[in-house]
């Protein structure tokens, strides 16, 4: 769990990219082309089963920033992360030339809180040093093919961070 000291500023804004559809007075989504009123639907693979946890969540952190696990699977971690496989390996030694950055994601009852069916926020703290304060921010996950994934906006923040430039963002 080891991440760059400039990736504070990466995580610290939450990426809260929501989609919004047609609605009718009221507030309730409507089939415009039957002029009826529809129940809403996601747009988004929804994961299977409840909220994810916060060790769910937090395996993603881990995995895309472990060394041993393939670029093919860290690119199924992030929300459009197959748009530059390269990225995988630089965040990687990044983390891995960082030992002392500790983060985690809180685990407080309501860290994890659902925006909608296809996007959730979690409370995330940042320490650069054992000796300093840690930081806290918001981190954004969406679904998308069925499964929960860090946002592209807060992947790239932690990219950015690093100094690396990718095709992600």
């Amino acid at each position: 769990m080891k991440l760059r000291s400039m990736m504070i500023a990466g995580v610290a804004l939450p990426a809260l990219a929501l989609s919004a559809c047609g609605s009718d007075e009221n507030g309730e989504a409507r089939d415009d082309a039957a002029g009826t009123t529809a129940a809403p639907t996601a747009e988004c693979e929804v994961p299977a089963g409840d909220t994810p946890t916060r060790d769910e969540l937090t395996a993603i952190l881990d995995d895309a920033l472990d060394p041993t696990l393939p670029d093919e699977e860290k690119a199924n971690l992030i929300e459009g992360g197959g748009d530059d496989p390269e990225v995988w390996a630089q965040l990687a030694e990044q983390a891995a030339a960082n030992p002392d950055i500790q983060y985690e994601i809180s685990d407080d009852a309501n860290a994890i809180f659902p925006l909608d069916e296809c996007t959730l926020t979690a409370d995330f703290t940042l320490q650069i040093a054992p000796d300093q304060e840690p930081n806290t921010g918001i981190l954004t996950f969406v679904a998308e093919d069925g499964e929960w994934k860090l946002s592209r906006e807060d992947a790239c923040g932690i990219a950015t961070s690093f100094g690396i430039e990718t095709e992600l963002c």
